[in-house]
């Protein structure tokens, strides 16, 4: 089971052209918008210029463009140049959006898990709403981890909520073990292997061009 899934990394959000120009094969994974909780931390390049150097730099290497859409206006421009429109757990429940980038023909939708007390039926639901506004069913669900009271990792990864989203749906399901463990020597193996080994499609790991903590 192990061997077929997916597993990929790639940068939260890239900060200039040269990192996703010199060679970096990992521009599908840079988002050009970073929403944080923090307004002085850095998010994304942003706008027309950001997705228009991760469009070259994907187009150089002959991959795809995974990136965040915060807004319904930025919508046109993600359509042109983004191949996997991602809605992130702060916009899981935003229904508007949720249902204008249903609505975006041929694009693959990625939908990342609320961290904030989400539950695994509100997640399915907030899925519906992308389905039902246009028919698109080009859906993957990612589980990024909830919080819990638990505080020696950022947040707690809900393994057991695979097998639970892969029973009610047919949608692929990927495990994001870098964003709750918050340090890389949880990340691989322990728990990338546990997410695929209780089912997940994949495993997306973020990295960075130089590495931070242990």
């Amino acid at each position: 089971m192990l061997g077929h899934a997916l597993w990929r990394a790639g940068s939260r959000s890239w900060s200039g052209a040269l990192p996703l120009l010199t060679g970096h094969k990992v521009p599908e994974g840079g988002g050009a918008f970073k929403p944080r909780t923090d307004p002085d931390s850095f998010q994304g390049l942003g706008g027309e210029a950001g997705l228009r150097y991760l469009r070259e730099a994907a187009d150089t290497y002959g991959m795809k463009v995974v990136s965040e859409v915060m807004s319904e206006e930025q919508i046109p421009l993600a359509e042109e140049l983004i191949d996997v429109l991602q809605i992130g757990s702060r916009n899981c429940q935003n229904f508007s959006l949720l249902r204008k980038v249903g609505a975006v023909g041929g694009k693959p939708v990625l939908l990342k898990r609320g961290g904030f007390g989400m539950t695994v039926d509100e997640f399915l639901k907030a899925s519906r709403y992308i389905e039902k506004e246009g028919g698109n069913t080009e859906i993957i669900l990612v589980e990024r981890g909830i919080r819990t009271f638990e505080q020696s990792t950022r947040f707690t990864l809900d393994i057991s909520a695979v097998p639970v989203i892969k029973e009610r749906c047919s949608y692929p399901v990927v495990v994001d073990p870098s964003h709750p463990a918050g340090q890389r020597r949880y990340v691989e193996p322990p728990l990338a292997l546990a997410g695929v080994a209780a089912g997940a499609d994949g495993s997306w790991w973020r990295s960075t061009l130089i590495p931070i903590g242990r």
